[in-house]
């Protein structure tokens, strides 16, 4: 997949079949745009299903066109199919202080490849279901502030508190299953993950460190994560020789998602007011990228208030002739697909995720959905979209919920955003493992940029200096508040 995305497989093809092919991903991008609006207001569970088989069967015919093209195609054609990396190969894309950690997980015994630029070894571990049952309850203890289960603000907070227990008694045992037998061959090393199965959805950065249970493993290791080797290869070998961008960062941030926003009058009446609070307690902040909750409910989008205190923190580090800052209703679909982003080195999007991950296709970002005069616009950035765009930019980020999740297939792991951006041509993707916090988010985001605006940090290094720094704080020292986002790809 990512070797095809260096090449043109329309080039020469039948211009009919291209043009069905448009035809049938436009009618695709405007029912998805359709469903995301019926999710966000009442609707009932007939009207999606039949959204949903008109999508289906509509993407049914745009594989099938895509395939014709495909077979047709000269391009395509002529493209040679990428084999897995040998060893050699492998130890070449690592460096003394870096070593691969490649989990496989079996039905009757699961296994760890360690990797180092000189050495190869393999050590047996427990089956699948020794590993991914816990696997599963710990994350769920991890995320429990993002599901609202009690009605009242006391009950919630007793929830969370033996929620943050529960994860602490059962992270060391899943560490020591994982790490135990290689800890003396890690020790002041950077760590390459290739993660299998449930194993996708934790953070390595949140587990205890097997000889030091009270602190996390970030403290002592920079955490990197891919989906594997061959796929760290190519990123590099499309990234070698790229030309240097003339600007640093791009952030889209703060979109209007509603008519009802305060925005909308402001913008037929005067200026944008600065936003508010807009939160009942400040005591619990409940996650206003949380876009979890059922179906039957509606997903109603509210305003991220923090997302905009989260850019001006980023572009106060950036040079301001470099930087360039997208809110309100120009945080938009048009303006994430504008090749001009592409200018940027890096990409920042602070908004809400939405994930499918039954269907990783509808899965996506969601922008200003409605225009300065309240009508609805397309504004739904889908993974469709991500793959038919070119972004050749040194780091994509993904601050919004469970951006780093999608659909787990057998030998490829999560197909969702993350490889979508890869595909598009990011050497880098940060993104999260569940529904963050809006105010925290923006802290971390804030310490992150500083990292490598201000320091000069990799953005590897620079993720694990302010995760550490999160973790310090008394407040937000559960990793729900920090080990959510994780770097996918290259670390130098």
């Amino acid at each position: 997949m990512l070797s095809e995305s260096h090449i043109d497989i329309y080039e020469g093809a039948d211009p009919k079949l291209l043009a069905r092919a448009r035809g049938l991903r436009q009618s695709l991008t405007e029912r998805s745009q359709y469903r995301v609006r019926l999710l966000n207001e009442r609707h009932s569970e007939d009207r999606l299903s039949e959204i949903d088989r008109e999508i289906a069967d509509l993407r049914d015919s745009y594989e099938q066109s895509e395939a014709e093209i495909r077979a047709t195609s000269p391009s395509f054609a002529a493209l040679t199919q990428p084999r897995p990396l040998t060893t050699g190969q492998i130890q070449q894309l690592l460096d003394p202080d870096t070593v691969l950690l490649e989990y496989s997980l079996g039905e009757e015994h699961s296994y760890v490849w360690l990797v180092t630029d000189r050495s190869v070894a393999i050590y047996q571990l427990p089956k699948r279901a020794e590993i991914e049952r816990p696997a599963r309850r710990l994350y769920r203890y991890l995320t429990a502030r993002s599901r609202q289960e009690r009605t009242d603000v006391d009950s919630e907070m007793a929830n969370w508190a033996r929620s943050d227990v529960r994860a602490h008694g059962l992270a060391p045992g899943l560490s020591r299953t994982l790490l135990r037998p290689v800890e003396n061959l890690i020790k002041g090393k950077r760590l390459l993950i290739v993660s299998d199965g449930a194993l996708q959805y934790i953070p390595f950065s949140a587990l205890p460190a097997p000889d030091n249970v009270q602190q996390p493993l970030i403290v002592e290791h920079e955490i990197v994560n891919s989906p594997s080797a061959s796929v760290l290869s190519e990123i590099r070998r499309a990234s070698t020789d790229r030309p240097a961008a003339s600007g640093e960062v791009a952030v889209l941030a703060d979109p209007v998602f509603d008519a009802s926003d305060d925005r909308v009058n402001s913008a037929n009446n005067g200026p944008t007011p600065e936003p508010r609070l807009t939160r009942a307690s400040e005591t619990v902040r409940r996650s206003a990228r949380d876009v979890g909750l059922t179906e039957k409910q509606g997903i109603y989008l509210g305003r991220l208030i923090y997302s905009r205190d989260e850019a001006k923190a980023i572009l106060a580090v950036v040079p301001h002739a470099k930087a360039i800052e997208v809110l309100d209703f120009e945080a938009n679909r048009e303006t994430a697909l504008n090749p001009e982003l592409a200018r940027y080195r890096i990409v920042h999007f602070a908004t809400h995720g939405f994930l499918d991950s039954k269907r990783p296709e509808l899965s996506g970002l969601v922008l200003s959905m409605v225009n300065r005069q309240g009508k609805p616009r397309d504004g739904f950035l889908g993974l469709e979209d991500v793959y038919n765009t070119k972004l050749p930019v040194d780091m994509v980020v993904l601050s919004g919920c469970q951006t780093g999740l999608g659909e787990d297939i057998s030998g490829e792991g999560l197909i969702g955003l993350t490889r979508g951006f890869m595909y598009a041509g990011a050497t880098r993707v940060v993104a999260s493992l569940w529904s963050v916090d809006d105010f925290t988010t923006s802290q971390l985001m804030a310490k992150f940029y500083r990292g490598i605006e201000r320091d000069k940090m990799t953005p590897a290094a620079a993720l694990r200096k302010a995760q550490i720094e999160m973790w310090q704080h008394r407040g937000w020292q559960a990793p729900y508040y920090w080990a959510a986002f994780q770097l996918q790809g290259e670390w130098r």
